[in-house]
């Protein structure tokens, strides 16, 4: 492994340039990615985690499952969540959230200190089961809690009284964390399921695509935006792709933001997202795409 080094953030958005008097109609913006008419690929390393795309290790079979009973909502800022030791050193770990839980923030602390390890913005699809990978050096000497919060408001969460599975030949989960210093070992349902991430299945670079459907009305393509973040010694990059006669051609790449669209009108453009983690234990991910076209 190579000598850790900072996180980077590309970004933020940009007023877009536009020749004085051409009609522009208003940005397409990606930011929770869960957007009307977006379509975002995904697979064995590529994630739509709900307010970011990731590259990071694929997750392992057998996770823990725990059944949802709804029950009433938590002041904000309060933090709940599990409890659990992996079974040997990991590269990190991944919950899904229920449909009924909307966290905003999910955390991973040492559970011997409750030092903050790591910290990821978070935008869960309405309705739906939301899958969030958290990329992080684990030690199975140690315990660790992963909780969920909203800062912002009251969140409802889910509960279930029967006794959980303790473990698998993964991870062992001890209970649920109510704030940071109880734990109930019969009480686990604030993530519908965990497990952990298997380095084994994490190359060193990987590709996403996200597509909006075509715009109406469209007299030219102007131009496009990102906001991108690269921790430690990764990298992302962005490609622009067209539609042409029935298959996806690239057009541009990498692009900065604000760069502009050079594609026929009548066809629709598409991003694609490559990542290279470098020889690091880090999660390079995109939080933001928009592109704007002439009217």
């Amino acid at each position: 492994m190579g000598r850790p080094q900072p996180s980077r953030e590309r970004g933020p958005v940009s007023n877009f340039s536009v020749p004085a008097g051409t009609p522009v109609a208003d940005k397409e913006v990606a930011r929770s990615f869960h957007e009307s008419g977006l379509s975002v690929s995904t697979g064995v390393n590529t994630y739509n985690g709900g307010g970011f795309l990731s590259f990071a290790p694929a997750s392992r079979a057998s996770p823990m499952n725990y059944t949802e009973d709804f029950v009433s909502s938590e002041s904000a800022n309060y933090e709940r969540g599990l409890k659990f030791t992996p079974a040997q050193n990991d590269v990190g770990v991944w919950v899904t959230t229920y449909p009924a839980v909307e966290p905003r923030i999910i955390r991973l602390r040492d559970a011997s200190d409750n030092t903050l390890l790591k910290e990821i913005q978070v935008d869960p699809i309405p309705g739906r089961r939301t899958t969030f990978p958290v990329v992080h050096s684990l030690d199975s000497s140690k315990s660790y809690k992963i909780t969920a919060t909203n800062p912002n408001a009251e969140w409802s969460h889910s509960n279930s009284n029967s006794s959980p599975t303790v473990n698998n030949s993964f991870i062992t989960v001890e209970g649920e964390t109510h704030g940071l210093n109880t734990v109930y070992t019969n009480n686990t349902g604030t993530f519908g399921e965990i497990g952990t991430l298997d380095p084994s299945s994490w190359p060193a670079t990987g590709s996403q695509t996200a597509e909006f459907i075509p715009p109406v009305d469209v007299f030219g393509w102007d131009t496009t935006t990102f906001l991108a973040t690269e921790p430690g010694g990764s990298s992302v990059e962005v490609y622009i792709e067209e539609l042409q006669s029935g298959g996806w051609t690239e057009i541009a790449g990498p692009v900065s933001r604000g760069a502009s669209i050079e594609a026929d009108p009548a066809n629709n453009i598409r991003w694609r997202i490559d990542y290279d983690r470098g020889t690091e234990t880090v999660m390079p991910s995109v939080r933001m795409l928009a592109r704007r076209w002439k009217l």
